[in-house]
């Protein structure tokens, strides 16, 4: 069932609580495994142990900046986009 047949086939008058009609039937909610270190102070600190010591660092400069022109293009994309505003 595609979302438009699955929003047609919600009886608004029987809806108490609109959460559940969000998170239990529009939206697949998924368990997601994570570390317990966080992921920017990790990326920080291999990059401050790459610079004191010579090693590689698990991001290198490349992929940072790769990322980076990711990101800026991303959020030019979302300014630009028009969101239904008369």
């Amino acid at each position: 069932m595609d979302v438009e047949e699955l929003l047609n086939s919600i009886d608004l008058s029987k809806i108490t609580d609109l959460k559940d009609v969000v998170f239990r039937d529009l939206l697949h909610i998924e368990k997601v495994k994570m570390d317990e270190v966080e992921p920017l102070k990790a990326e920080i600190e291999s990059f401050v142990n790459a610079a004191r010591t010579g090693v590689d660092p698990v991001v290198t400069g490349e992929r940072g900046v790769r990322a980076m022109r990711a990101a800026m293009m991303i959020t030019e994309k979302i300014r630009a986009h028009s969101w239904g505003e008369a």
